[in-house]
């Protein structure tokens, strides 16, 4: 088992990679969310708060929500803009998320 997690995060204007995290607290929609290597694959639905990084205490400010893909300790943070109007910020969130399933997220890794 991988004892640290990687971390990117990506907004409609920038990419961040992050390496050597022990662990992430998220705040998940149904409760804060802490993730360490060997988490389960999975996405979890963010609301807005603060995402804490262990261990640099590092803090990422979300607000107005975003999504967390897991996989293989390779963590993807995707991190919703301030809408510019209702229907554009449907469609950007539509496409982030279609970007995110099109990367085939729960394809089993090659033997």
């Amino acid at each position: 088992m991988a004892k640290n997690l990687t971390l990117k995060i990506l907004t409609s204007q920038s990419q961040t990679e992050k390496k050597d995290i022990k662990s992430i607290l998220v705040p998940g929609l149904s409760g804060d969310v802490e993730v360490r290597p060997g988490y389960a694959n999975m996405i979890i639905a963010l609301r807005p708060g603060t995402v804490n990084l262990k261990p640099s205490e590092e803090k990422v400010e979300i607000t107005q929500g975003g999504l967390l893909t897991i996989r293989h300790n390779h963590c993807t943070l995707c991190l919703l803009d301030s809408p510019q109007s209702t229907e554009d910020s449907e469609n950007k969130d539509i496409q982030e998320i279609e970007t995110i399933l099109d990367a085939n997220f729960f394809a089993q890794k090659s033997l």
